[in-house]
């Protein structure tokens, strides 16, 4: 039986050795995670796996996941000044360098006075989608190592990108990029992409990889400009490689120049496959929905409304053929269906309602209602007139499945679905849906009839632990910070200490809903499924994202006017804010200009390196005025008290009452047709659109004046200082009091 990767958490006070000679004797112990206590990596057989499950001293045990890449002035002279560089969105050059441009990015996250316009500025902008300028600063992240932990794998065309324009140090035309044998730091970190010196860098960089390093640290595209680049891969597990690389932190020497060893700032630009989106449920088979509110933590049951009875309607249809394959059918039904070539989508209807069909067929075709689908003029259903005619009508008394079907072709037929006298309980309005974080969706139905509806998208029901474990050594260790990318499946999700991470559905027993299975590379597949029992499900749990040990980076567009979210990005409480996404300009490797290739760079991938490169200008500021590294809370609380309070939401939907299920564009996103909808077949990475915030704090990252271009204290002629909380927008100091003076 094949071995794979196991992480175990085992129970706190467990004798780790004593454990591995005992319970675990003659199994492979693949890393024992030496900086993670209670904590081990195991080459495992499924039955082993088994054995070690019943253990009371395992808490949880789960096999490695599939890993995924998730694809913006003083009265002194500033220390570092760059060349003139265009700074530019959406366009690549028509010509010239790419060391000539750098991202828009660059300008919003740290705003300056622009050499030739004035805001607005942005995609949406017209041609003020670019101008030329130069960066300034007085810190750009030395003292800082930046290290990209990377889920793809290294490309051997890629190999001299060390020697990329933008990888050069600031002030030479050295490599800043750091090679490195981490099997040095940890045995187990073996595999031949994360020993770099060894395989002469061959295989050392994945575009994914260059693309994360320029957007944190290029000379040209990031804000750490002065701190050094290394990559480790996740070939040899997640947790092997998060414990290698904060062993090697805990390994540097001192600094000489600052009395303590260098920052390490991670980005984690990847995710776990297929976590999200799983499954798919119809509002109309949700009986209950469990909010909890985020300070008091205080449940609330929202029950669905009881039945009503429903207005009856007459419903007109003209039947047609060509031939004797089908009936043509067009009219409308409950479902406000224009019905085509049948049998699909069928015409449904509710008990009482009244059914005309006009058969312009008759005269080869005659058409009956029946209670089989059967030919001939037996199996009538009861109450029809007009059967065998061109002017049929029906008003059905109970319901069922029927159909129309032609006296003597068989293959002409379509059903005809009758539901009881009830109305949906929820009827169209989803407000308290959408008001608590369960967004509805537009998803196409994969049982009879297959037409769009409404659903709630249920992800992966579990938390990883062993994640939870090694960001929570992290940040006791002290100079070191994780930035993760949030994802790029539009899932709206929760931190587990934030009571919302809790809120639930109840769905009824035997309700057909939609499976999503993804396939090899990553595309979803629908398929239909029953419910067995009533279920509860959690609608806003994320397995990685999230909780105060680490950043969780949103996705936003680059453009004043337009400040939403990137349509892909995953959102919700659990995100810290948001950095810039699509059209950010890097030296990932998409396009060859005259020194070197360049390109834009995308994702959430792209976010989480940005705002880990902004970190880079907090820390070194932090350590020039202090002398030590902020912890982990201390740096979040200073990005996030820093950031600009301007993200906004679309508000294109009416919850309240709700649209037909169908498609929804918006024009204020770079490119959505599709807006609240998953579509089988689409790339989980990328392939669902939202337009609004959805809990994510309005915040996107900046870095004020005050720290980019002081030296911790005021500098007159600023124009923004630091200040250490947002001034109220309620309360006693708001608004602002009058002060009068008097002589």
């Amino acid at each position: 039986m094949s071995k794979k990767l196991y992480n175990l958490v085992l129970q706190e006070g467990t004798d780790e050795a004593a454990f591995i000679s005992t319970e675990a004797a003659g199994m492979e112990v693949h890393d024992n995670l030496s900086m993670f206590d209670m904590l081990l990596c195991m080459r495992l057989t499924e039955d082993e796996a088994a054995i070690l499950e019943s253990s009371e001293k395992v808490l949880e045990i789960g096999p490695e996941r599939t890993v995924i890449e998730t694809i913006s002035y003083p009265s002194s002279t500033p220390r570092y000044e760059t060349p003139a560089v265009t700074y530019r969105t959406k366009f690549n050059p028509s010509s010239g360098a790419g060391a000539d441009h750098t991202g828009l990015n660059m300008f919003f996250t740290s705003e300056f006075n622009t050499a030739d316009g004035t805001p607005p500025f942005g995609y949406f902008q017209g041609s003020e989608y670019q101008f030329d300028d130069t960066v300034k600063s007085n810190f750009l992240g030395e003292y800082v190592d930046i290290v990209a932990i990377e889920a793809g794998a290294p490309v051997a065309g890629y190999a001299g990108t060390e020697n990329h324009v933008d990888f050069e140090e600031w002030d030479s035309n050295d490599s800043k990029f750091v090679a490195m044998d981490w099997s040095s730091v940890n045995s187990s970190a073996s595999s031949t992409r994360n020993n770099q010196i060894t395989n002469g860098y061959a295989n050392t960089f994945s575009a994914h990889a260059i693309g994360v390093l320029s957007a944190a640290g290029g000379k040209y595209c990031g804000w750490g400009k002065k701190s050094t680049l290394r990559v480790m891969y996740l070939s040899d597990g997640v947790a092997t490689a998060y414990n290698t690389v904060l062993t090697w932190h805990n390994a540097k020497s001192v600094n000489p120049n600052t009395g303590v060893k260098n920052a390490t700032v991670v980005t984690g630009a990847w995710g776990f496959s297929g976590v999200e989106h799983q499954r798919f449920f119809k509002i109309e088979d949700i009986s209950a929905f469990v909010t909890y509110d985020k300070d008091s933590g205080v449940s609330t049951t929202h029950q669905r409304p009881g039945p009503t009875n429903l207005p009856v309607q007459t419903f007109n249809y003209t039947a047609t053929a060509t031939g004797a394959s089908d009936y043509l059918m067009a009219g409308g039904d409950r479902n406000g269906n224009l019905v085509g070539s049948q049998p699909d989508p069928g015409i449904e209807l509710v008990v009482g309602d009244t059914l005309n069909i006009t058969n312009n067929a008759n005269g080869g075709h005659p058409m009956y209602i029946k209670t089989a689908s059967t030919t001939g003029s037996g199996d009538q259903a009861s109450g029809v007139s007009g059967n065998g005619t061109v002017n049929i009508s029906w008003t059905p008394s109970s319901a069922g499945t029927y159909y129309y079907i032609c006296e003597f072709h068989g293959s002409m037929v379509g059903t005809i679905t009758v539901v009881e006298q009830i109305a949906d309980g929820w009827e169209d309005d989803y407000s308290v849906f959408a008001d608590n974080l369960a967004i509805p969706r537009v998803i196409l139905d994969t049982n009879a009839p297959t037409i769009d509806k409404w659903m709630i998208s249920i992800p992966d029901q579990t938390r990883y632990t062993t994640f939870d474990t090694i960001m929570s050594n992290y940040a006791s260790a002290g100079g070191i910070y994780h930035f993760k990318s949030a994802g790029n499946n539009s899932h709206v999700g929760v931190s587990p200490e934030d009571p919302r991470h809790n809120n639930q559905i109840t769905v009824d027993a035997g309700s057909t809903y939609v499976s999503n299975s993804l396939d090899g590379n990553g595309y979803n597949g629908f398929s239909s499924s029953t419910l067995g029992g009533s279920t509860t499900y959690y609608v806003n749990r994320n397995e990685i994202d999230g909780g105060p040990n680490q950043f969780t980076i949103a996705a936003c567009q680059q453009d004043d006017v337009n400040r939403l979210l990137d349509d892909y990005s995953n959102r919700g409480p659990m995100c810290d804010f948001a950095a810039y996404g699509a059209y950010t300009w890097t030296s990932y490797p998409t396009g060859t200009y005259s020194d070197g290739q360049w390109g834009y760079f995308s994702g959430t991938s792209c976010a989480a390196p940005v705002a880990a490169g902004c970190a880079t200008i907090f820390l070194e500021w932090y350590i020039t005025q202090k002398g030590v590294w902020p912890t982990m809370a201390q740096l979040k609380e200073l990005m996030v008290n820093s950031a600009k309070e301007n993200l906004i939401g679309e508000d294109l939907i009416n919850f309240s009452s709700i649209p037909t299920a169908d498609d929804i564009t918006s024009s204020k996103l770079y490119n959505s047709n599709e807006v609240n909808r998953i579509k089988d077949g689409d790339s989980q990475n990328g392939g669902a659109d939202l337009t609004e915030l959805y809990g994510t704090p309005p915040l996107r990252v900046h870095i004020p004046w005050g720290i980019r271009m002081g030296s911790g204290k005021y500098i007159a002629g600023g124009t923004e200082q630091t200040s250490y909380k947002r001034r109220p927008t309620s309360g006693s100091v708001w608004p602002r009091r009058k002060v009068t003076f008097s002589s």
